[in-house]
């Protein structure tokens, strides 16, 4: 008898140390995932910020371009108004 509660004790402690090992297996699993869900969201917010910046690039350049093209129409435009309404 004191043969089999010699081996359940050593099995209590192998088992014991076995799950220990996986809690700390875990715990490393764990702190991994969220260490890449949040270099994960960084970059996703860098592509956000990218995106934006690309609006405002895009939206600038239109304007810009609206503007150089269309400011030589309005000075004609209101020079023949002038001479019209002369």
């Amino acid at each position: 008898m004191t043969a089999l509660v010699t081996e359940i004790i050593w099995l209590l402690k192998a088992m014991e140390a076995q799950l220990k090992e996986t809690q700390k297996l875990a715990d490393m699993y764990r702190e991994q995932v969220i260490e890449l869900e949040d270099k994960l969201a960084r970059i996703r917010e860098e592509g956000d910020v990218g995106k934006e910046l690309f609006k405002v690039r895009t939206v600038c350049c239109f304007f810009f371009l609206y503007i150089q093209y269309t400011t030589p129409l309005v000075h004609v435009f209101a020079m023949y108004i002038r001479k019209v309404a002369v």
